[in-house]
């Protein structure tokens, strides 16, 4: 940052002090006897010097907005397990289970930041969020369970601000090994609710912390290394913090429902 050394930063004129960012990580990869499991452990840390920005003092409280918080700390686990299962005259069966761990904001109103910060995450678990969780998230009206308005960033895409649940089997029939047929269900929920200046810590919402469930089934045909076909399809049902949302919003001249999300796809996939 430029200024004299020791300056204090203001929005105007930045100060002389850094701005700092520490990232950990670490990597546990293991399989036996048919099993796996790997886990990923990161956090990031440091001050983001910038004072409160002008005009945000009545929305973000008198320590600014998300952006502007001064001292950070975010921390995040990923875990992935699994068996592959060999049966005489069956075939394969592979069950697999994934908990997905990350911090999240306690307030925006204060100097602070607790939440995990991804860098260029590609963490979108399940069928439907994985294909409509872009790098910038989704809202509830793309996942279909928010009519015109209300919540936003219910896609998960990163573990900001986030506890998954997933399990789910792949079986491939011994008669039809080109054939694997699979099902998953997944739980996105907050890790914290974030307090704000429109939504104070002892809020409404503060108990809504489910975001949706996620349930589907897949086929996947390979019919060579290079040639597969994919059909399948899932359903995402709101969960109380969009519904909490939805409510907090209805008035009397609109309505907006919270109704599930479906999806059914295809895919083709030819390799040159």
């Amino acid at each position: 940052a430029g200024g004299a050394l020791g300056t204090a930063p203001t929005m105007a004129a930045a100060g002389g002090k850094n701005d700092n960012l520490w990232v950990y990580g670490l990597k546990l990869r293991g399989e036996a006897m048919g099993g796996w499991l790997n886990a990923d452990i990161a956090a990031n840390s440091g001050e983001n010097r910038n004072n409160t920005a002008p005009g945000l003092a009545a929305t973000c409280g008198t320590n600014g907005c998300n952006a502007l918080a001064s001292n950070y700390m975010g921390k995040a686990l990923l875990l992935d397990a699994g068996y592959n299962a060999e049966i005489s005259g069956v075939g394969a069966l592979t069950p697999w289970v994934n908990f997905g761990w990350g911090t999240g904001r306690s307030s925006n109103v204060e100097a602070r930041n607790e939440g995990f910060t991804a860098i260029a995450s590609d963490y979108r678990p399940g069928i439907m969020n994985r294909r409509f969780a872009g790098a910038a998230g989704i809202g509830a009206l793309n996942l279909g369970a928010d009519g015109t308005g209300g919540s936003t960033g219910i896609g998960t895409n990163g573990l900001g601000n986030r506890v998954v649940y997933g399990a789910g089997l792949n079986v491939t029939p011994a008669a039809w090994e080109k054939l694997t047929l699979g099902a998953q269900l997944w739980h996105f929920n907050l890790q914290r609710f974030t307090a704000t200046n429109t939504r104070p810590a002892g809020g409404t919402e503060n108990g809504a912390k489910h975001l949706g469930a996620e349930y589907g089934l897949t086929a996947d045909w390979k019919h060579s290394e290079n040639v597969k076909v994919g059909l399948g399809g899932s359903v995402y049902q709101p969960g109380g913090f969009v519904k909490q949302n939805i409510r907090n919003a209805n008035g009397l001249s609109t309505y907006v429902g919270n109704n599930p999300a479906m999806l059914a796809f295809a895919d083709f996939q030819v390799k040159f």
